[in-house]
């Protein structure tokens, strides 16, 4: 790609009519005719087609996603209008939520956990909302993505609280019987899966991208022996695919992650990383088919303040598509949103982006789908919780106000599709068939020690005594260190306990002793656990720093 590729671009409709003739060339009566003739004869211009409408005979996919409020009342939603647009816009949807862990298990643990089949654990899950997802006659011929199978987050609580307490095969067990009892659930209805979401840390300890730590699948990194081979994330993560592939043989499988667009050679990059690892994984045996970029951009990485294309931005992430290509793998855009800041850019500068992101992405051999995170500015994720990393930022998707009224973001999309050549079908590679062997892709097992659980009583009476109960686990004969402390500035600590632990998950009940200075009171205390090597403590330094 060379940078006069993405000049900054007139609207849709206006690129479309000069590519018909030159004004320049026309009297104003010859240009009027020739208008006339276009409306009357081109009924692409009568009536502006829709992105559907576009996509169709260039075959690539364009799709949005389904809240949970629209799926529980589609006809009603946003006064009827939302699901007449996304049937209109779109020809591929997604699930917001409705098909994360949080909503399919459920609430409480079930019973006998590890002994159920999978016909019993299935027994357990909530089907409803994915069955109200694949069952809707209105989204029959839309392209269905199930988000997502496993996923750090938005699990049940009890799932965060017991599941470190496992044993590695426990771990790999439950997972296997999750995914094969979703499957169940899904039959041939879901076209493509996020297999795991999100696994890859965004820290880089020593200069080096990791997996992601502390999740309740933590264990299946603990080093010990399975059935599926020893636990460590490369190999969990290659039988999740081939469980998935398993329980979802007619799916495209893909791992999907935020951050891992721009190219970077670096071994501290999340983009490294994702490639180096979806790499490793298809080599391994993993039924892997691509890589979910779900592309939570930023305008201002993307235009500069005047409206001009960073193209080196874009093409750095086409080399990173490129690259994944050269290894088989393809790549989708998974939730894609381009976020202004700050006010830091003009709203009309989203055309800019969005054409060339979309046109560069879509131009690629191994991609062939664009799924855009929210129908509306008003209901994008960012806008709605603007904090955090977020603070100030809004206006991301392409359409918005109460009658879906697109944006120059939207006039860029279609752009993008125009630009595209026609197709006679979509170009999917074969799905990778990967092997279903115990898993041997290497990693390091290891275990971070890790407080899992600290609860005590709301009320204490000065000079009596409080049970702590703590959940923990310890990677060698370790201290757990109970803090009862005051609950706000200074943060006073005014007892300390030291408990001696083995290696392992466990609970412990912790006495601690009130002193008698302590004033009566609920809600104005709190207590802390920290694990610590055997004999040493807190280290007095840190002690000071939770006081100050």
């Amino acid at each position: 790609m060379n940078s006069s590729t993405y000049p900054a671009l007139p609207s849709a409709i206006g690129t479309r009519l000069t590519n018909k003739f030159s004004v320049k060339s026309k009297p104003v009566f010859l240009i009027l005719l020739s208008l006339l003739a276009l409306l009357l004869f081109d009924p692409s211009l009568s009536a502006q087609n829709s992105l559907r409408e576009l996509a169709a005979p260039k075959k690539v996919y364009i799709g949005n996603l389904i809240s949970n409020e629209h799926l529980d009342d589609p006809e009603n939603f946003r006064n009827g209008l939302a699901d007449p647009h996304l049937r209109e816009e779109y020809n591929a949807i997604v699930l917001e939520n409705y098909m994360k862990m949080s909503f399919v298990l459920p609430a409480d643990e079930p019973e006998d956990i590890h002994n159920l089949t999978v016909a019993q654990l299935r027994g357990t899950l909530v089907e409803d909302n994915i069955e109200a997802f694949l069952s809707n006659e209105d989204w029959a011929d839309l392209r269905k993505r199930g988000h997502a199978m496993i996923w750090f987050n938005q699990a049940p609580d009890w799932l965060n609280l017991v599941a470190p307490t496992w044993t590695g095969q426990q771990v790999f067990d439950f997972t296997r019987k999750y995914i094969l009892a979703l499957g169940e659930i899904c039959g041939d209805r879901v076209d493509e899966w996020d297999v795991i979401n999100e696994a890859i840390s965004d820290d880089a300890p020593d200069g080096q991208r990791i997996w992601r730590r502390g999740t309740w699948y933590r264990r299946a990194n603990d080093g010990s022996m399975t059935d599926w081979g020893e636990a460590t994330y490369e190999n969990y993560i290659k039988m999740l695919f081939v469980w998935a592939r398993e329980a979802q043989p007619q799916a495209r499988l893909h791992i999907n992650d935020y951050g891992i667009e721009t190219f970077s050679s670096s071994m501290a990059s999340k983009n490294r990383f994702m490639r180096d690892q979806a790499k490793a994984l298809k080599d391994c045996g993993a039924p892997i088919d691509g890589v979910g970029f779900q592309s939570h951009l930023i305008l201002s990485d993307m235009v500069s303040s005047t409206g001009t294309l960073n193209t080196d931005y874009i093409e750095s992430i086409e080399q990173s598509i490129q690259d994944l290509a050269s290894a088989g793998l393809e790549v989708a855009i998974t939730e894609l949103d381009i976020r202004i800041c700050n006010n830091d850019r003009d709203e009309a500068f989203q055309e800019v982006a969005f054409q060339a992101y979309c046109e560069m992405a879509l131009s690629q051999p191994n991609c062939h789908e664009i799924l855009i995170w929210g129908l509306r500015d008003e209901d994008n994720w960012i806008t709605l919780r603007d904090d955090g990393f977020f603070t100030g930022c809004e206006d991301a998707a392409i359409v918005e106000g109460d009658n879906y009224t697109p944006k120059p973001a939207y006039e860029g999309v279609a752009a993008a599709i125009m630009a595209l050549p026609d197709q006679d079908e979509f170009g999917f590679s074969p799905l990778v068939a990967g092997n279903g062997a115990p898993a041997n892709c290497g990693g390091e097992g290891s275990l971070d020690p890790a407080i899992l659980i600290v609860e005590g009583p709301n009320a204490v009476s000065p000079g009596g005594q409080v049970t702590v109960t703590v959940s923990y686990i310890a990677t060698d004969d370790q201290d757990i260190v109970v803090w009862f402390q005051l609950n706000e500035a200074p943060f006073t600590v005014f007892s300390q306990v030291v408990t001696d632990v083995s290696s392992g998950a466990g609970t412990i009940d912790v006495d601690v002793d009130i002193p008698m200075n302590v004033p009566a009171g609920t809600f104005n205390y709190r207590y802390l656990a920290f694990i610590a090597p055997d004999g040493e403590g807190i280290d007095n330094s840190f002690s000071d720093l939770i006081q100050f």
